[in-house]
């Protein structure tokens, strides 16, 4: 089958690279799969040019996130305004708020609820018989029929990553150099407003997992050789649950002779693990620390870690010379988010982090922080459809966090990201 595989992206697409191993699986069934990028705000004549090259297929993929459902409803609608060709639609959106999506746009015919290689697959083997395919949700007569979840994939089965459909602008970093790379796939944790917390309820807990660290160093190699990264930046930030397979993913790194990065939680990082990190280049380590306010931290996000533990973990990679990002969020919303907000920044300002990085809270679909705010009422429709991304605007009633979220920033960030590390 000819297969349209389409992504809403502003910025490097290999970030998110479940869509592309996906595309890997259809590739390796023998399908011809063409990839689209498209962009929010796209201009119109470049956007209906890719309409008519999306609509000469058999059918249409498209992944959403949170921020990009309305504008795949929109696009859903324009394809089938032209064709009916069959539209599927998956990501962690459709995969948070299942059957709604069908019922809010008539113009999808099929759902993937969570992991999709096995389901694109068989989906295309059964559309004359649905009922067979895992992971499905679809309409029969008047009905929305889900069918049951499959079983998580397995890491060792993945198939090859398609990088000859993306250009290198799509897989290396234009203004930082960097080349996304993942090594496990899911989270042990259920931190209140992340999505995260959906998936462990259709999962087990086993849906943490680990890439085979052959596979994960041959990728590694393949991009210095081919699209010559600065560096290789770890997307995920769970390799560490695993402290073996962390230092020997480390070491073998190590032989390839190219800088890394990665994220992680200060409940992992310890003295040993470390010093092995920066021994074996990395660089740099992104690390979350949301709120300076210990208390709620482990009431309301669900967050466990002690601000002794976030402070130490800083200390560390100081010590061992690896440059650090603080992952902070401000605009709660509860009524005392000032002064978490003046909590944050002064736990910043003990930990010194190389570079700040302040979001704003966005409520996602699906996780207790977005069904709090629906139950009191508090998310502004207009400003919802509006605000695309949670580095711009809050959209929650009455709240306006542009300017405050720009001088914490200005306060802490006095020189460029990533200035200063000795490559």
């Amino acid at each position: 089958m000819k297969v349209a595989f389409i992504q809403f992206v502003d910025d490097i697409v290999i970030g998110a690279s479940g869509a592309g191993y996906v595309m890997g699986a259809l590739i390796a069934a023998n399908h011809s799969v063409s990839f689209y990028k498209l962009k929010i705000n796209m201009g119109i004549l470049n956007y209906y040019n890719t309409l008519r090259k999306i609509i000469n297929n058999d059918i249409v993929f498209i992944t959403c996130l949170s921020t990009d459902a309305i504008h795949v409803y929109k696009l859903s609608h324009d394809i089938k305004h032209y064709s009916n060709v069959k539209i599927v639609v998956g990501g962690p959106h459709p995969s948070i708020i299942k059957e709604n999506i069908l019922r809010e746009c008539k113009s999808i015919d099929y759902i993937c609820v969570g992991e999709g290689e096995e389901f694109a697959v068989e989906l295309l083997k059964n559309l004359s018989n649905p009922e067979q395919v895992g992971n499905l949700i679809y309409r029969k007569c008047k009905s929305v029929i889900s069918n049951p979840i499959r079983p998580p994939q397995d890491l060792s089965k993945l198939p090859p990553f398609p990088y000859h459909l993306y250009s290198r602008d799509d897989i290396v970093d234009k203004d930082y150099g960097y080349a996304y790379v993942k090594a496990t796939r899911g989270c042990k944790y259920d931190c209140s407003f992340c999505c995260n917390a959906i998936f462990l309820k259709m999962y087990p807990r086993t849906y943490l997992r680990y890439r085979p660290i052959i596979d994960v160093i041959n990728e590694i190699k393949f991009l210095k050789q081919t699209n010559t990264p600065r560096f290789i930046l770890f997307s995920d930030e769970m390799m560490l649950t695993n402290k073996l397979y962390a230092e020997q993913l480390f070491r073998e790194i190590k032989f390839i002779g190219i800088p890394f990065a990665f994220l992680a939680r200060v409940e992992h990082l310890t003295e040993d693990i470390v010093k092995l990190a920066s021994e074996c280049g990395c660089k740099y380590i992104s690390i979350g620390v949301e709120c300076g306010d210990e208390e709620f931290r482990k009431k309301r996000l669900n967050r466990y870690m002690t601000n002794e533990e976030i402070i130490r973990g800083f200390s560390l990679c100081r010590k061992h010379g690896i440059y650090t990002t603080a992952l902070t969020i401000i605009g709660f919303p509860f009524e005392n988010d000032n002064k978490l907000t003046e909590s944050t920044i002064k736990l910043i300002d003990i930990i010194k982090p190389n570079y700040l990085q302040t979001s704003i809270f966005y409520p996602f679909v699906g996780t207790p922080l977005y069904d709090y705010c629906i139950q009191n009422d508090l998310i502004d429709p207009v400003k919802q459809k509006r605000v695309t991304s949670c580095f711009e605007e809050s959209i929650l009633k009455g709240v306006d966090l542009k300017d405050k979220r720009n001088e914490i920033l200005k306060q802490f960030n006095t020189e460029p990201f990533m200035e200063g590390i000795k490559w």
